[in-house]
């Protein structure tokens, strides 16, 4: 292999290290060098994962940008599975916008192009999410469970410890808030098995809305907490604002509707400034019930 060409390879393989950790501008630095790469492989799949920290920082028009150059490159040369996962990167973006009529194509086009079990596991999680999103729980649960027992086959550990919290996900928006903790004691365990700080952080802010749900307010502030300065300090803004809608509810369980709003309101903010639509409707409705003389 080339000496730039396996410089470029060394660099990919540091970002996604230090995306893993959540040093995204250190991780981009990587992959905005490994991109200008000679071998299409490294360009596409790192301009892919720039999409992904574009993400996480809710600068959507540059995520779908990175996550569309990827796929023509990778399309162009025949690179079927990154061309796939370019698919994926894109249908990622308009969930998290809130989106969700514009993401499934993408993600049953991925299990038109692959037979990769690995693949097909994460087209599938997400397809379930999307169908949760829209609470379409009957759809979302076979989804799951079909993408769960491809990770199992491709033997993808952090593909289980996703689907394990999307599992408790899932339970938790279905009302069921024992059998969704019982998964994120799964999912956190998994996940700090492979070391994935981002996943551990996620996982501790939906067992945090389990504790709530439960009254356990104490429990449930310590761990919002913990997460919503994890994703103050890696800069993910659109976790910052579900930490936030937290925090709010939190409160508003206690009573304190004074600190609920200054939640709400500093969520629908930054919400607002960063375009995550879903989220700025949701925290939207919940100020708006400030003001129903019913409440």
């Amino acid at each position: 292999m080339p000496e730039g060409v396996q410089m470029a390879a060394d660099l990919l393989a540091e970002g996604i290290l230090l995306e893993r950790l959540a040093l995204y501008d250190r991780a981009l630095e990587r992959y905005r060098v490994a991109a200008t790469s000679a071998d299409p492989a490294t360009r596409a799949e790192a301009l892919r994962h720039e999409s992904c920290v574009y993400r996480s920082r809710c600068q959507w028009d540059l995520a779908i940008e990175a996550a569309r150059e990827s796929a023509y490159i990778a399309e162009s040369y025949n690179l079927t599975d990154l061309f796939t996962e370019a698919l994926n990167a894109e249908g990622l973006v308009w969930l998290a916008r809130g989106e969700t009529e514009r993401a499934p194509p993408l993600f049953k086009r991925m299990l038109e192009l692959t037979r990769s079990d690995r693949l097909r596991g994460i087209a599938l999680q997400n397809l379930g999410t999307a169908a949760a999103m829209r609470r379409l729980f009957d759809e979302a649960e076979a989804y799951f469970a079909e993408s769960h027992e491809c990770f199992r086959r491709a033997g993808y550990p952090r593909g289980i410890a996703v689907a394990l919290n999307n599992c408790g996900r899932f339970q938790l928006d279905r009302g069921r808030p024992d059998l969704a903790l019982e998964r994120f004691g799964s999912a956190m365990a998994a996940a700090q098995g492979i070391d994935d700080i981002d996943l551990v952080a996620l996982v501790t802010l939906n067992t945090a809305e389990c504790y709530a749900l439960a009254d356990d307010c104490r429990r449930a502030e310590e761990l919002a907490a913990t997460a919503l300065g994890y994703f103050t300090v890696a800069g993910n803004h659109w976790r910052r604002i579900e930490c936030l809608r937290l925090f709010g509810d939190i409160r508003m369980r206690q009573k304190d509707r004074a600190t609920a709003e200054r939640a709400y309101r500093h969520g629908l903010e930054l919400a607002r400034t960063t375009g995550a639509r879903a989220e700025e409707r949701d925290l939207a409705a919940r100020l708006e019930s400030f003001f129903d003389p019913a409440n």
